[in-house]
């Protein structure tokens, strides 16, 4: 009876030293910060139905050695953001893909980016998308650290812009 008692105390005394260290042990989340940061501006935000969307995307390393970010190895970006580029309409609803978003072109390479450098990339939201109501939309770009796979993706901020008859 006495090595039962013993064996339950020590299972017990593990679980409980267990539990503890992983409540004081912070998660890769929480230790981890981004490498980059990802920034975006819309050469015009009031655009006529029809017209290019033209967003400026721009990685900027905020690490203190250098990173790799992917870019398409035939510099068609622009059809093939290496981003996830999201676009929702005034319901907050996602506004249609085009059949150029929903096809994956190209092939895409890992060049370095310098610390505290950045790297920009034009894309046209109205190739990707379909922005032929008039209305207001809003669009986040979000990439994920190649090398960190269990941290968070970086998010640009939402911006907004208008499509107009």
């Amino acid at each position: 009876m006495i090595p039962l008692i013993r064996l339950l105390l020590v299972t017990v005394l593990s679980i409980s030293c267990a539990a503890a260290a992983e409540k004081q042990a912070p998660s890769a989340s929480e230790t981890a910060q981004p490498e980059f940061t990802l920034s975006i501006h819309l050469v015009r935000d009031v655009v006529k139905v029809g017209q290019p969307v033209r967003l400026k995307i721009t990685t900027k390393n905020i690490s203190d050695r250098s990173i790799g970010i992917f870019r398409d190895i035939g510099g068609r970006d622009e059809l093939n953001p290496l981003y996830a580029v999201t676009v929702w309409n005034t319901n907050g609803s996602s506004a249609p893909e085009t059949n150029v978003k929903r096809q994956k072109r190209g092939h895409s390479i890992l060049f370095p980016l310098e610390a505290g450098k950045e790297s920009s990339i034009f894309v046209d939201l109205a190739k990707l998308y379909n922005l032929n109501r008039p209305g207001l939309y809003r669009v986040q770009v979000e990439e994920f650290e190649w090398e960190k796979v269990l941290v968070p993706p970086v998010k640009s901020d939402v911006i907004t812009f208008s499509v107009v008859e």
